[in-house]
């Protein structure tokens, strides 16, 4: 698989067939992804995908995503070390293809269909790979990572609790001492 320093491909010159690629992000890169996720700092980040021409004006994008990064804790805010590998497949269209396609618009807002097979659109002729990985990541980054303390463990009742009183019989008893006897 060769690797390769351009990730922008220009839809009109994909072959038909798979191309496989590797891109691993350098220093630059690493800043960008923690500028546009919820990392506070990427110790690295490698994407393998291959990409190729579908239907007529469109692209099939199909790889794996695997990074490292430190994310803070939102309680304690301790750097907390993460790894994840994201698969994604997704295809692309211009926005203004030969088929006459369209994004459906109603009332000046876009409407999207999250269960249909309609490609994503794109303003450009090109498609930029770094930010498909950013969407990815973005999607399978936990934005409330909390380290798992002894602390946060929530207490399970034992039966010995369970067998106390009912609270309630409880205030009824309290309710009756308080009582002045007539």
């Amino acid at each position: 698989m060769p690797k390769t320093e351009n990730s922008v491909f220009y839809m009109h010159a994909l072959a038909k067939t798979d191309r496989r690629y590797c891109l691993n992000a350098g220093t630059e890169m690493l800043t960008w992804l923690a500028d546009n996720t919820d990392a506070s700092r990427f110790v690295s980040c490698s994407v393998e995908f291959e990409i190729k021409a579908w239907r007529v004006d469109g692209a099939s994008l199909k790889g794996q995503v695997e990074a490292q990064f430190e994310q803070l804790c939102v309680s304690s805010l301790e750097p907390i070390n993460t790894s994840t590998t994201v698969k994604f497949e997704r295809k692309f269209r211009h926005m203004d293809d030969r088929k006459g396609l369209r994004p459906v618009f109603e009332d000046g807002e876009l409407i999207l269909d999250p269960q249909s097979d309609e490609p994503d659109l794109l303003d450009g002729p090109a498609i930029k790979v770094w930010d498909v990985v950013l969407e990815e990541l973005n999607l399978a980054i936990d934005p409330f990572l909390k380290i798992k303390n002894e602390e946060d463990q929530i207490e399970t009742p034992t039966l010995q609790d369970l067998d106390r009183k009912n609270p309630f019989a409880v205030l009824g008893d309290m309710f009756k001492e308080d009582t002045p006897d007539k």
